[in-house]
């Protein structure tokens, strides 16, 4: 990656070293096997500073949109602020919300106006932020596309030539959300034979965009964005892109090898500009995802999205096992966010799912990030812990019972 096309990352180490000032930093050892290019560091100050198993968080869309983009391009300061007060009272600590490098490019003023605000926001309720600055989950439909059914986009995809299958892992329950959960929502028709459907989510980059010779387009975005946040209490830490390798959703298509290799060029960068900001990548799959990534971060991540079990409690075992002393935080993780039935899109079982993530968190002395905090229109509104008007589900009680109020 050449200096001159370099994303400029400046972060916040008059920050960290603030708060490192408290008490001598802790050393770490140094990651054994660590390639020799790895730039992550575990003696990073701001192990000294931050218990990160006391982060109880939760993925934030506001309520009124459908995507992050949606969510920044009609972005409104009283739902925002109406919204994360609710999130502070039910005892949680810290929100992760995704950035739209595609709004910021259409709109780049007003873009970086309602970010601050934000901020601000988060900081009046007392909730710390954990920014994803890129993504690599969603489809991107072509231009003008035209509305259709959930319903109707996953019997398209069943009746395509076979170019790929529906991912095992998923087929059940895309099955269950496309015909009986939510088979009259409208998704944007996508033509791509390696996608099924995913609501208005959309990739940034998109993937024709991940190659080195675009690397600059996104250089200015994460210059402003960061570099006037270096000393903002609100930012937590910085999850450079959320599911890099995500490719197509739901199905066989292979990920798109360009997504690593930019995520790491990012992770580099950021690591040669300011060493002391810790960051993160919020790769899904499980521990699987999380290894490739383990070397390159201060912090890991790990993503579950079904049913808690005995996946969750080995991914958790091992991810402590492998951390060489870096902390654990789950992203995206909690309620069933993809049901293989619709008694487990229920209110109650998702509360029941909340109550088991918490006590593996709890034992793996893992952070969460739950998903997600406000039912809305987009996908998954059964996973919420506040319905549309804002009132507590049962899973929202279930957190509650566990998280320590300030």
């Amino acid at each position: 990656m050449k200096s001159g096309a370099a994303l400029a990352l400046l972060t916040t180490a008059a920050l960290a070293s603030a708060k490192a000032a408290a008490q001598e930093p802790i050393v770490l050892p140094v990651p054994g096997g660590a390639p020799a290019d790895s730039p992550a560091r575990t003696d990073n100050p701001a192990y000294a500073w931050m218990e990160w198993s006391a982060v109880r968080g939760v993925n934030y869309l506001a309520g009124y949109a459908a995507s992050p983009d949606e969510m920044w391009r009609r972005y409104d300061p009283e739902a925002i602020r109406r919204e994360l007060g609710a999130a502070a009272r039910l005892g949680l600590n810290s929100v992760r919300v995704f950035l739209s490098f595609r709004t910021y490019e259409a709109t780049p003023t007003s873009f970086l106006e309602h970010w601050g605000d934000f901020l601000t926001a988060a900081g009046e309720t007392g909730l710390t932020v954990l920014p994803v600055l890129f993504d690599g989950w969603g489809v991107d439909p072509p231009r003008l596309a035209r509305r259709e059914s959930t319903r109707a986009a996953f019997e398209r995809f069943l009746s395509r030539p076979a170019t790929y299958r529906l991912h095992p892992t998923y087929e059940r329950s895309l099955k269950t959300i496309a015909l009986e959960l939510t088979p009259d929502r409208g998704v944007p028709a996508v033509m791509d034979p390696g996608s099924v459907y995913w609501g208005d989510w959309r990739p940034s980059p998109e993937p024709d965009r991940l190659g080195p010779e675009h690397w600059p387009l996104f250089e200015e975005f994460v210059v402003r964005m960061i570099e006037p946040r270096r000393t903002d209490p609100a930012i937590v830490a910085w999850d450079l892109m959320n599911e890099p390798q995500a490719g197509q959703a739901f199905t066989t298509a292979p990920p798109n090898a360009a997504a690593a290799e930019f995520v790491l060029a990012l992770a580099r960068r950021a690591h040669e500009l300011d060493p002391a900001q810790p960051i993160t990548i919020g790769a899904g799959g499980g521990w699987d995802g999380a290894t490739a990534y383990r070397l390159h971060v201060e912090l890991i991540s790990l993503h579950a999205y079904q049913k808690p079990g005995s996946r969750l409690a080995a991914d958790l075992a091992e991810a402590r096992r492998q951390s060489d002393g870096r902390p654990l935080l789950i992203t995206h993780v909690g309620g069933i966010m993809f049901p293989a039935s619709a008694a487990e899109a229920a209110e109650a079982a998702q509360a029941e799912a909340i109550r088991q993530t918490l006590a593996m968190a709890e034992r793996a002395r893992a952070g969460f990030y739950l998903w997600h905090l406000i039912e809305g229109p987009g996908l998954t509104p059964w996973a919420g812990l506040l319905r549309s008007d804002g009132s507590a589900r049962p899973a929202a009680e279930g957190l509650a019972e566990r998280a320590p109020r300030r």
